[in-house]
């Protein structure tokens, strides 16, 4: 949690915060930038066409982000009436944000390897691991086809509206979701505890926890690796 973050590393923790911000903000930006290319002004209007973080940070979710260590931002207002291609904007605006968080993703995973290997001070090449670890989080989470996530947008614009699935995530999503984040919650209170080592089957509690291990943190570490061979240095964990 970034709570004892703060206690623990102050230094450490603004460098966490300033990667969450700038994960969040361009991941936001990215929806109400390609809305707008679309056809849509909604999120001009409300004045989310911008990179200044204020205009998509949520004061409960920050809130949430340092105290709990899962948050979120303020969802970007669309109105898909208002698209020149409907199907094409739907998918266009849900695969945005996703889009620019793996690319700075990619992007941050060679610069911190980069930097760490032509001896840059350690803030410097931390925060590009940090930006990358959390741009890949950010990524394959919203790639989770829940309602209310981009994943379940992505899959309902290829969908009939009267598709059971849809029908369905609609009206139970919200309710899966707040269920996988609280298990994920109570996976990470027993890991801090160092409960999972004399109870490592506690992880299977956590489906969102299992996932993000296989998928992001899996290619997170991938990257690493072959960055790491490229430029014959071992990245220290941060």
């Amino acid at each position: 949690m970034l709570l004892n973050v703060f206690i623990r590393d102050p230094i450490l923790a603004i460098l966490v915060v300033l990667a969450l911000i700038m994960s969040l903000t361009l991941h936001e930006f990215a929806h109400a930038f390609i809305a707008l290319k679309s056809g849509d002004r909604t999120a001009q209007v409300n004045g989310r066409v911008s990179l200044n973080p204020l205009r998509h940070l949520d004061p409960m979710g920050t809130l949430m982000m340092v105290t709990v260590g899962f948050g979120f931002a303020k969802p970007v207002p669309v109105d898909p009436r208002n698209f020149r291609n409907y199907k094409m904007g739907m998918f266009g605006v849900s695969i945005a944000g996703v889009t620019i968080n793996i690319t700075l993703a990619l992007l941050s995973s060679f610069f911190a390897v980069m930097f760490y290997a032509i001896g840059a001070p350690i803030l410097l090449w931390a925060f590009f691991y940090l930006l990358m670890n959390f741009n890949f989080m950010l990524a394959f989470f919203n790639l989770i086809p829940i309602f209310p996530l981009d994943g379940f947008r992505l899959l309902e614009t290829f969908l009939r509206p009267n598709n059971k699935f849809v029908l369905f995530m609609r009206k139970y999503g919200a309710f899966i979701f707040i269920f996988l984040i609280i298990m994920s919650l109570l996976v990470s209170f027993a890991r801090m505890n160092n409960l999972l080592r004399e109870h490592p089957w506690l992880e299977f509690f956590s489906p969102l926890d299992l996932y993000m291990e296989y998928t992001a943190r899996c290619l997170s570490r991938t990257l690493i690796s072959g960055w790491e061979r490229a430029f014959g240095v071992m990245l220290p964990m941060v």
